[in-house]
């Protein structure tokens, strides 16, 4: 009588049911993302989601699922979860599928803007809401990116607009947020002579009096035209550099700027 191989049957025993597990594993992703689509379809987003994560359980690293998973959340108005899902996603994903991604999150990031729009639009004045709309904005270009300059625009215009309303305290939150902002515009367009500028106040009330002249003397070398909007800039990029000069004690580039700036003021005063 033959002996039985008992580890030589566990051993077949375990690959049969690997094998069978692989094979069973696609077909019942599939079967739930197909139930948790249609749950998505009839507006049951709690449902979806469920189907969603238990298909995850599976295919952790299924870049489609975690799209899925981002859409259901949007559509839910939860942006707070809609974009790390689809950030996640984009880590996983081809380029094809990445495009939709940043519509998700582009949608979400009009989701949490949406709501301070209609705050401000109750409270014109109030200066934290201005802050929180530039900060959401701000969130938005850097988690896209390649995010267009516009969008690094739109960010200092609503700082610059909570810096008008604000105290002292807030000021400091929204120049931090304008020097990110800027430092990026300038990433994309490094000879952008107004930006330059900008950037050099900025260095100035940082009291790095070094970098806060060398950006108003780029911002000068940049400059364009001989209108009134260019003498004016090149005044305020001369006064930049005197305070600076002033504050690291440098007299003879303090009297050189001086000098500038009255010829300058002069200027615009015919």
């Amino acid at each position: 009588m033959n002996k039985i191989n008992f580890n030589g049957l566990l051993v077949i025993a375990f690959l049969a049911i690997t094998v069978e597990n692989t094979l069973a594993s696609p077909s019942a992703v599939d079967a739930l993302l197909d139930n948790a689509k249609t749950n998505y379809y009839n507006q049951q987003f709690e449902q979806a989601v469920a189907l969603f994560e238990r298909a995850l359980r599976i295919e952790p690293n299924n870049p489609k699922i975690w799209y899925h998973l981002a859409q259901v959340r949007l559509a839910q108005k939860d942006w707070k979860r809609a974009i790390p899902l689809a950030q996640k996603s984009n880590a996983l994903a081809g380029s094809a599928l990445r495009k939709k991604n940043r519509r998700v999150i582009r949608l979400a990031f009009e989701q949490a803007a949406g709501k301070f729009d209609q705050a401000l639009q109750k409270q014109p004045n109030n200066p934290e809401l201005w802050y929180q709309l530039a900060k959401i904005r701000l969130t938005q270009a850097q988690v896209l990116v390649d995010a267009p300059l516009e969008d690094w625009k739109r960010v200092l215009l609503l700082a610059d607009k909570s810096n008008r309303l604000a105290d002292k305290d807030l000021q400091k939150k929204n120049n931090k947020v304008i020097t990110q902002a800027l430092e990026r515009v300038l990433y994309i367009d490094p000879h952008n002579s107004e930006f330059l500028h900008h950037l050099a106040k900025r260095r100035l009330e940082q009291k790095q009096w070094a970098d806060a002249i060398k950006l108003a003397r780029k911002s000068l070398n940049n400059l364009v035209g001989n209108n009134k909007k260019s003498y004016e800039l090149q005044l305020n990029n001369w006064v930049v550099i005197t305070q600076a000069c002033e504050a690291m004690d440098n007299w003879k580039c303090v009297q050189n700027a001086r000098n500038q700036a009255q010829s300058l003021a002069q200027v615009l005063a015919k």
